[in-house]
């Protein structure tokens, strides 16, 4: 949880909680109970407690940015999702132009890929699997991005990499809530800036399902 983050970041700053409280603007009382679990802060708190202990919130709105960028070049270049699911990091900087792609870690297996969920010590999120996951998807729910579009992305993208069942399926985990629990999915402070980007939830769990498929068939 994002309190968890804070919490451990802070142990690392070698602040305590009263001068933090301060920084941010609110009373040590509000703090301790927050980074707890027993509270809330206001965005304008949190936002300066990630500037304070440095948590790189603006990374994970690089991502998503950056994999937007792509998509919208590839479609104009009319490159199909398929195609893109088979390109190399290389071939993927080649045709979009975009240097910042080759900053994304390869993985060349599905058991790698595991590891790497399982350690998190490397985030999963600056892989070039799960990049090349949402520079797929971007392709194919366009600009605005509904539920029905969202669950109709998800059996296409899985359908096309020969999938009988993936969990509960794409409208299983919508509808099981999945969606809703973005900080279990990918870690508090990814879940938080990813799914203010995207405006409304994602079943994030899809997307680690569709990297491991997308590394199958690479």
């Amino acid at each position: 949880m994002i309190h968890d983050v804070i919490a451990d970041k802070l142990k690392m700053s070698g602040m305590t909680q009263a001068n933090l409280a301060r920084l941010i603007e609110t009373s040590p009382t509000q703090l301790g109970n927050y980074l707890k679990g027993q509270g809330s802060l206001t965005e304008k708190s949190l936002n300066k407690c990630f500037d304070i202990l440095e948590i790189n919130i603006e990374r994970y709105r690089n991502i998503y940015q950056v994999a937007q960028n792509a998509s919208e070049t590839l479609k104009k270049k009319g490159c199909d999702f398929e195609e893109v699911i088979r390109m190399n990091k290389m071939e993927l900087v080649r045709i979009t132009g975009i240097e910042q792609i080759k900053q994304f870690v390869d993985v060349y297996s599905e058991e790698e890929y595991e590891d790497i969920i399982k350690y998190n010590i490397i985030d999963y999120q600056s892989t070039f699997p799960y990049f090349k996951t949402l520079v797929v998807y971007f392709m194919n729910t366009g600009e605005k991005i509904t539920t029905k579009s969202n669950a109709s992305t998800w059996t296409l993208l899985f359908g096309t990499l020969a999938l009988s069942t993936v969990v509960a399926g794409p409208v299983g985990l919508l509808a099981s809530g999945i969606r809703a629990g973005i900080s279990a999915a990918i870690g508090a402070v990814g879940g938080v800036a990813l799914s203010s980007i995207l405006k409304e939830d994602r079943p994030l769990e899809s997307f680690k399902e569709l990297s491991r498929k997308i590394i199958k068939n690479f």
